[in-house]
């Protein structure tokens, strides 16, 4: 099974913290299991999936959509 890139959103439960991060993994659910371990309880959202043959062509997609959350995160730390 080929590596997908997935950008998925992290929310932490109790102080509503998120952050987006970057996965690449043939198995997102493991992979999310994985992550979760030893951290304080969270919550994932699926932002974006990439299946492509090569490094270079998916980058460019996530790239966008990681600016567009830090410009939303950003707009609502401005806004507090």
């Amino acid at each position: 099974m080929e590596k997908k890139k997935y950008l998925v959103e992290i929310t932490y439960s109790e102080s509503g913290d998120k952050e987006v991060t970057t996965l690449k993994t043939d198995d997102l659910a493991w992979s999310m299991n994985q992550y979760q371990r030893n951290r304080l309880p969270l919550t994932w959202e699926l932002l974006d999936e990439d299946d492509c043959c090569c490094d270079d062509c998916c980058d460019h997609t996530l790239k966008d959509v990681e600016m567009i959350q830090q410009g939303i995160k950003n707009n609502e730390s401005d806004n507090s």
